[in-house]
Formats: C-alpha cells, structure tokens, sequence
C-alpha cells in the first residue's frame, strides 16, 4: 500500500503497532536494504530457475553455485560461529544468512513491500549483542543509571537496583515509543523527493531547522537504530 505522506491517516496504524514492527517499518524505509533485497531476491530466482524451488531445489548443484554466496564485502565479520550457512570450503556466507546477519534477523528475507509481516511466521529479530562498558557522558535512551547503597547487602543492593532498572525501563519505553514523533519522521522518509520547504510547512510549521534534525534523527534509525526498539519487548 503506498501511503500520502500529506494525510496524517494513512498513518493511524502507528498506533498500535508492537516494539518489532516498528523496528521493520524503519528498515524497510532503509534505501540500503531495499537495494540490499532488490539484489537477493533478483538472485534467489536465478537460484531457483536453474535449480528449482523447495521442496524440490537440488541443493547439492545449488550449493556449488558461487552465487549462492554473498560477496565478501558483506560478510566481513558475520556468522562466523554459524557453519551451516557456509560454503563446503569454509569461506563464503549463503546469501539468505548473510541478509539476515547483517540486518539483524532470521527467516528468509522480507520485502520491504511488505508492511506487516507476520511474526513469528515471517519475521524474528535476532538477539542483539550487549557490549559493556564505562559511561562516558550522558545516559542514552537504552542506558541507565544506577546508584548503589553499599550499607545494603549484597543480595538488598541487586534488589534495589532491579527495581530500578524496571522503573527506567518503562520511563524509556515511553520514551522511545513516542508513536507522534515516530509518526511524524515515517512522513518525513515517505515525502521523498518533495522539497523541503512543502516538507517543514506541513509537518514542522515552517521549521527546517528541526526538519533538518529529525531528518538526521529518522535517518539514524533506519541505518541502525532500529533495533533499539527490540530491546522494549523483552
């Protein structure tokens, strides 16, 4: 369904829309992804003219095709633990888990033609990995702060601390889930090409300075912030 950016409606379906789906509502918007899926699946039928389509691939000539691969400039890095997804030699990613290691998912790949995919039949996002480390300035949107009473014991403090963290989480929830704001910057990415002065009219009452700053804001989700919101609905 193409939605008119113009017509705050088309866009009513924010509302009640889960942590996993707005993460996809962003990646499909990603002009990387999509250039991304315009090359698999383009691939993939090339794949299935030469070899057939499940349950009848032959997916032992399938296998030995260098197309069945993904180009080293996109695996660099990724399912390096996962050997089932490698080629016999070793060095190479199939392209299917390629697509999703780099985008953060299992399952065959999505197209971003489709608004809500069904999960978990065809959409579940991977794990996202934790990196510790020491705060260094303000707190982000996925960060906390704890403060700990070190005449408590052990077992008082990581209590204390869990209902904390709980607290915050839902702060942050509300936070992050701002379904207005969210709404307003999948308008901005669908308005395209339309200049941005007709852009800040409508959506910013003429501010192209905060347009400028959301465009910046929507654009980082769609690169890579998008999973944020995988971390609420845990």
């Amino acid at each position: 369904m193409k939605r008119d950016w113009r017509n705050p409606e088309d866009y009513t379906f924010t509302q009640k829309l889960s942590p996993e789906l707005w993460a996809w509502q962003f990646l499909r918007r990603n002009p990387e992804y999509q250039k991304d899926y315009d090359w698999f699946i383009q691939t993939w039928r090339a794949l299935e003219a030469d070899y057939g389509s499940a349950p009848n691939r032959d997916f032992s000539r399938w296998k030995l095709d260098f197309r069945a691969y993904a180009p080293d400039e996109m695996t660099r890095g990724f399912c390096e633990d996962d050997k089932s997804c490698a080629s016999p030699d070793g060095d190479k990613i199939l392209i299917e888990c390629a697509m999703g290691a780099k985008w953060g998912f299992y399952k065959f790949p999505n197209s971003p033609a489709i608004e809500f995919p069904e999960i978990p039949e065809q959409l579940v996002w991977r794990e996202i990995d934790f990196i510790v480390s020491e705060p260094d300035g303000p707190t982000q949107l996925y960060e906390a702060d704890l403060r700990f009473d070190l005449r408590l014991s052990l077992n008082e403090q990581l209590s204390v601390a869990k209902r904390q963290l709980v607290i915050q989480k839902r702060q942050r929830r509300v936070e992050l889930l701002k379904t207005d704001v969210l709404s307003i910057y999948l308008r901005m990415i669908d308005a395209g090409d339309t200049s941005d002065q007709d852009i800040a009219n409508l959506l910013y009452e003429g501010d192209l300075v905060k347009l400028t700053h959301d465009r910046q804001r929507a654009d980082e989700i769609c690169r890579t912030d998008y999973r944020l919101f995988l971390m609420l609905s845990r």
